[in-house]
């Protein structure tokens, strides 16, 4: 007499019974409907509870095979010697989706012995396929479930397999700044993770669907969208507590520039330069000129006149509000110590002891981005501008030749001699009203094609010619990238000069420190860095420190 036992010990013996029972109440739920889902999924539990009696002197032989690489069902066998196999018919099978998996057997020495044979209805129009979850069951999709006596393998439909993504070209660079100041120590790892993963992901969209002009946007927009940089989210405030933000685009190709000034409400400002330029690049309609800088609030109107969506964003952190407050508690107090009213030891001494420590993370100046490739060129800004400025005020990333410029250059040549031209951009950080009235990044580029490409020599000069120009601490970080096109000469591919076409990549700055990345298709990981100004042997600060490096 054959002993029985509970339906939780048959389940635990016949995991693929319960298993197989557990896909078919799933799939039955999600294709029948609540009153015929609720009496099959009631007559499931009798049927596996048919299978009331066994004696489980080998339950641990019920395992799970693996044939030609594909697992199966483990093998029940029945009472009378006999053993039961699980097989599937494919979507294209000639059996149709209704038929009733049944219980056939075939002779054999048996340990698990099952006292009776019992049919577990499958419902009419599920399907199942024990190697894939309940939820993710598609009746046109996964291969129908059945017991056969045929003694065939297991067959599946053969998986689509997605191509892995082309990677990025090798000829792509992308640099990147994160504004020039003096970045405290502990905002150094942060920043440089930001700069490092906006490089990183703005690489792989660029092996994608994304255009060139679609790349860049995508990087500058990953700095906006930061609250670690003064552009976007968390910028510096106005004096009146508003966020107001500038940004620049231009395409050094065909030399097309937009901008965008004092806008507020938009988190990414520089989207709607893009717009600016890619009009203003067409030119205007029926006469009209089409702008290169719209601002204020005509420039968020023209914003969503055009579909622009955002333009009612809150871009004020509570880091920056607080931030705001100390700066405004200074300029009080500067504006009282300057018209003699505060005469008193006590504010005396309240003075000298100095502002109080810096934020945690102390947003710098202006964020920048470079795009180069042998048939494309662009440069771009963004900023939210100096902390307690005027409403109004437009700062340099949004002014020509200020902040931002690229273009295609041909550096002079003795005669006789083919010179190649040079694609070269630069983006720049600092002292805006500085910037505009020296035209910094314009003259920067303007030197290298002067000084033949000579990147360092030109940086040299311009920073030496920026100091010298005026009074009082003048602050700048420039980043430079340069690529040589290949000339008439290089037509041949055993001409010595196609290999010294290379890309470089520089930067400078007066200021303490200036974050600085870039990333080539060519290199395993971006580089990021914290460039600061060295001191000389007798560790005094020098003026400014020019650094560069060749990119693979």
């Amino acid at each position: 007499m054959m002993d029985s036992i509970s339906l939780s010990q048959l389940k635990r013996s016949l995991s693929s019974t319960a298993s197989t029972a557990h896909f078919m109440m799933r799939s039955q739920k999600s294709c029948c409907s609540s009153s015929s889902s609720r009496n099959s999924s009631q007559d499931i539990l009798p049927a596996i509870a048919g299978v009331a009696s066994v004696e489980a002197s080998g339950a641990k032989d019920a395992k799970n095979t693996t044939r030609a690489g594909v697992r199966s069902m483990p093998l029940v066998r029945s009472s009378s010697g006999f053993e039961t196999t699980v097989s599937w018919d494919s979507p294209g099978d000639d059996r149709t989706q209704s038929e009733t998996p049944h219980v056939t057997a075939r002779a054999k020495k048996n340990r698990l012995r099952v006292t009776h044979e019992s049919i577990i209805p499958l419902p009419k129009g599920a399907t199942i396929n024990p190697l894939v979850p309940p939820s993710r069951l598609h009746r046109h999709s996964a291969p129908h479930m059945r017991v056969s006596t045929e003694q065939s393998q297991p067959t599946f439909p053969k998986p689509t397999i997605q191509p892995p993504p082309s990677p990025a070209s090798p000829d792509i660079i992308l640099a990147v700044h994160g504004g020039a100041g003096t970045h405290a120590p502990h905002t150094h790892k942060p920043l440089l993770s930001l700069l490092r993963r906006s490089l990183a992901a703005s690489l792989a969209q660029s092996s994608g669907d994304l255009t060139a002009p679609g790349t860049i946007i995508h990087l500058t927009c990953a700095l906006e969208d930061s609250p670690l940089t003064n552009a976007g989210l968390g910028s510096n405030l106005t004096l009146l507590g508003t966020v107001e933000c500038d940004a620049g685009m231009m395409d050094g190709v065909r030399g097309d520039f937009g901008a965008v000034g004092a806008l507020s409400g938009v988190g990414n400002p520089i989207g709607v330069a893009r717009r600016v330029m890619e009009e203003a690049g067409r030119g205007g309609v029926a006469g009209l000129v089409a702008p290169v800088l719209v601002v204020g609030e005509g420039a968020g109107r023209w914003w969503a006149e055009r579909g622009g969506g955002g333009v009612d964003q809150d871009l004020v952190t509570e880091e920056a509000r607080g931030r705001w407050r100390r700066h405004l508690g200074w300029l009080r107090e500067a504006e009282e110590a300057a018209r003699g009213g505060s005469n008193s030891p006590s504010d005396s001494g309240k003075r000298k002891r100095g502002p109080p420590s810096p934020p945690p993370i102390t947003p710098n100046d202006t964020i920048g981005a470079l795009l180069s490739t042998p048939s494309a060129l662009y440069a771009t800004a963004s900023t939210g501008g100096t902390s307690l400025k005027p409403p109004g005020r437009i700062s340099s990333a949004a002014h020509y030749g200020a902040s931002i410029h690229a273009r295609r250059v041909t550096a002079p040549s003795p005669p006789g001699m083919d010179h190649p031209a040079m694609d070269i951009a630069c983006t720049v950080s600092g002292t805006g009203e500085q910037l505009i009235t020296s035209l910094f990044a314009k003259t920067l580029v303007d030197a290298v094609g002067v000084h033949n490409g000579d990147c360092e020599r030109a940086l040299r000069a311009c920073v030496e010619a920026f100091l010298a120009d005026g009074h009082g601490e003048r602050n700048v970080g420039v980043l430079l990238v340069k690529r040589e096109l290949a000339s008439s000469a290089d037509a041949d591919a055993e001409s010595p000069t196609r290999s010294r076409r290379v890309v470089e990549c520089w930067w400078a700055h007066t200021t303490d420190t200036f974050a600085v990345g870039y990333v080539s298709g060519g290199m395993r990981r971006p580089f990021v860095a914290i460039s600061r100004v060295p001191r000389d042997s007798a560790g005094r600060r020098k003026r400014f420190v020019v650094e560069g490096r060749c990119v693979k």
